[in-house]
Parts: structure tokens; C-alpha cells; sequence
């Protein structure tokens, strides 16, 4: 289960995170559980993150959360059939 919390829109903390993919000042995103996070704003910068980095804190001037799922790139169907 994860927790996230949005403080003043400029701090987001998150918990049971499972991968950080990205962090830009424009952009981040974070797998959770079974779905991704794309957090938008300015200046986002990564504040905290725990020694077993499931826990962080993001700061910034945030202005939008997406929540997705989590595209896998598998193999179609033909490309195995064929390997």
C-alpha cells in the first residue's frame, strides 16, 4: 500500500515506493505498487530518500499528478511463436 502526501503543492512525500525512474526539474516519475506516478512542475528536485529507498520526499512547485499503469514491454504472440 502506498501513502502520498501533498503539502502546499510543494512537497509531495511518498512511501512503499518501488523504483524512481526519473527526476528532472520539469518531471518525475515513480513505480508504486501497481501503478506509475508522473509528478509535473517546476523546479522538482528529489529533498529525501531513505537507506532502502522506498520512502522519498520531492519538493517543487508541483502542478500535477498522473497516475498510469505500468506499460511491460512484452513480446507479441508471433514475434515468440517465431523466435
Amino acid at each position: 500500500m502506498n501513502e502520498i502526501k501533498l503539502q502546499d503543492k510543494s512537497v509531495l512525500s511518498l512511501e512503499n515506493v518501488k523504483k524512481l525512474v526519473e527526476i528532472t526539474p520539469k518531471r518525475a516519475i515513480i513505480e508504486l505498487d501497481y501503478t506509475s506516478l508522473i509528478i509535473t512542475g517546476e523546479n522538482l528536485e528529489l529533498a529525501s530518500i531513505n537507506e532502502s529507498q522506498t520512502n522519498l520526499v520531492v519538493k517543487g512547485l508541483i502542478s500535477n499528478l498522473n497516475f498510469g499503469v505500468i506499460k511491460k514491454n512484452k513480446e507479441s504472440f508471433v514475434k515468440k511463436l517465431f523466435a
